[in-house]
Order: structure tokens, then C-alpha cells, then sequence
């Protein structure tokens, strides 16, 4: 018999296996934690990968609209985000009153709910 211990949310498991019912045991590589969220977060928004700066996206007198995900999807931690990237828009010339939320629960939805013409969509989900 194997004796193994799962990580479980907050708690541990254990289970007592008989080793010919094991092919293979997956072990994560160690993470380490080198920055805090808020330093991720700006890092993410200063160094886009592929993509010029969201703030050099945008021109003044636009329209956007940030779709966010709604209670249910709390673990994304939005409050950590959204007005960090609410101040990236300001500093592309955006206006507070030209930025839209559109708060939903599904995957796939109805852009032209969302988006108004000519405005631009940011989906963060």
C-alpha cells in the first residue's frame, strides 16, 4: 500500500493505495512567489505580451466597454484589477463617463448588448 496526502482547499487528505493500481504520480514544479498581486497586476498592464499598452490602445473621446464577471466569479478577484485598469484607460485620454460595465455570469454574450458603436470591448473573464 501507497500512502499519499492531497492538497484539498485549506486541508490535506489522505489516501491509502494498493501500488499496482498506480501508473504515474504528477508532482507540480515549486512556485515560488516572488512579487505581490498589485506588482503582477501592473507588471501585466505596463508589459503586455504581444500588444502595445492598453492606455496607448485607447484615444480620448472613446468609448469602452469592460466586461466583468459578477459575484459568482469572485475568486478573479476584480476589485484587485478593474481600477487599475480604469486608470490605465485615464491615461490614455478616456473619460471615467465614457467607460461602460457590463457585468455578466456567462461565457458567450451579445456584443452589440455590450459595446456601443465604435466603442472598444475589453472582456475580463
Amino acid at each position: 500500500m501507497k500512502n499519499m496526502e492531497l492538497n484539498y482547499g485549506r486541508r490535506t487528505v489522505n489516501l491509502s493505495l494498493d501500488g499496482k493500481n498506480i501508473i504515474e504520480v504528477i508532482e507540480g514544479n515549486e512556485f515560488k512567489v516572488s512579487k505581490s498581486e498589485d506588482e503582477i497586476i501592473l507588471d501585466a498592464l505596463h508589459n503586455p505580451i504581444g500588444s502595445p499598452r492598453l492606455k496607448e490602445l485607447v484615444n480620448p473621446g472613446e468609448t469602452v466597454c469592460l466586461i466583468i464577471p459578477n459575484i459568482t466569479r469572485a475568486w478573479q478577484k476584480t476589485d484587485k484589477f478593474l481600477y487599475k485598469i480604469v486608470e490605465e484607460l485615464n491615461a490614455g485620454g478616456v473619460k471615467d463617463k465614457d467607460i461602460n460595465f457590463y457585468q455578466t455570469s456567462k461565457t458567450i454574450i451579445n456584443v452589440k448588448e455590450a459595446v456601443k458603436e465604435g466603442g472598444t470591448m475589453i472582456i475580463l473573464s
